[in-house]
């Protein structure tokens, strides 16, 4: 047939970024002077858009940033923190296209101990 060209269905995948992760909390048994151990649950199968690690922000009561990390698990511990200090910490997940979705809402957690004051007397 002249002017005939078969037609050949193809799939179509639309990435989008994924949700951001929820149920962070602070895990209080693995809190010490110096760190914060972190969890939070999974993003739900229809969600989650090719997820391949998790990426986190640790910020200080100021808002500055301690430190950021990635890590393929549902938790992350985060050391050399001042004692008797509060953290604030945030996660988002991120997908091999090198997209990270929105970081979720922020937890905080205080290390344990005291912080030590000296007193000059003059």
């Amino acid at each position: 047939m002249v002017g005939y060209s078969k037609r050949t269905p193809i799939d179509l995948f639309i990435l989008e970024p994924p949700v951001s992760p929820i149920g962070l909390t602070l895990t209080t048994s693995m809190t010490t002077s110096n760190s914060l151990s972190w969890s939070w649950s999974p993003i739900s199968c229809g969600n989650r858009y090719g997820v391949i690690s998790y990426r986190y922000q640790v910020r200080r009561t100021d808002g500055s940033l301690f430190t950021v990390g990635e890590t393929t698990l549902l938790s992350a511990t985060i050391g050399g923190l001042s004692p008797a200090t509060t953290y604030f910490f945030t996660v988002a997940a991120y997908t091999a296209t090198d997209d990270t979705g929105p970081y979720s809402t922020q937890a905080s957690g205080v290390t344990a101990g005291k912080l030590r004051c000296y007193v000059t007397v003059l």
